[in-house]
């Protein structure tokens, strides 16, 4: 059985379709409110709950082998929302791993991540991987730039706001900021192939698009 957390969201939701489309079992921790708006034909086994909700997050970890770890507030999370989904979240989903005896954990994260970064989001990050690496549990991280897809959130809203008032976007800086971005199909093959990489296990690994790119461009 494989655990998939933040399986709505848009890593999560191409993930689960994948696992599925392969015949891997697999459940998903999902919030009540989410339960009637799926996006999958087939749907996956679900447990009702939270990533804060230590009970259920124990029974959705009872039984499974692999968790596929993408809960995450990085696209509306204020600061405390960061401390409570991305680093208690995933303290409490090694607890009730480790009571379950789960195999592995893997996690994606962010390049760059790091526990003395600047930025909120790539700090939690690279708390959230020094968790994973003293949890006693196996694990991989991998890190990876902007995922972009035809549902993707970031593509869209830029495209949305350019619909609005063509011609005119507001840029942050002088749009020198660097991106690496990589397809959404790309990443699902790199989180579906970590299941049978033993070269993987214990591993933090960074992948990318064939490209950097700026804002600007």
């Amino acid at each position: 059985m494989i655990l998939v957390t933040g399986a709505t969201g848009f890593v999560g939701r191409h993930l689960v379709e994948r696992l599925m489309a392969q015949n891997y079992p697999v459940r998903i921790l999902l919030p009540e409110s989410n339960v009637d708006h799926l996006p999958w034909e087939r749907e996956p086994e679900i447990v009702v709950g939270s990533i804060v909700d230590e009970e259920a997050l124990f029974r959705a970890a009872t039984g499974a082998h692999v968790i596929f770890h993408l809960e995450n507030a990085q696209w509306w999370g204020s600061a405390r929302d960061l401390e409570r989904v991305e680093l208690a979240g995933t303290r409490s989903l090694i607890t009730a791993a480790r009571a379950a005896r789960v195999g592995r954990i893997i996690t994606l994260s962010h390049l760059g991540a790091s526990p003395s970064a600047a930025y909120p989001i790539m700090r939690y990050k690279g708390l959230v991987e020094d968790a994973l690496r003293g949890s006693g549990l196996a694990y991989t991280v991998l890190r990876c730039g902007l995922v972009f897809g035809e549902d993707d959130a970031f593509v869209n809203h830029i495209a949305m706001q350019l619909a609005i008032t063509p011609g005119i976007y507001l840029m942050p800086g002088r749009g020198e900021v660097v991106l690496h971005p990589i397809y959404i199909d790309d990443v699902i093959s790199a989180l579906v192939g970590c299941l049978a990489a033993i070269d993987t296990v214990d591993n933090v690994i960074e992948i990318g698009g064939p490209e950097y790119i700026t804002l600007e461009d």
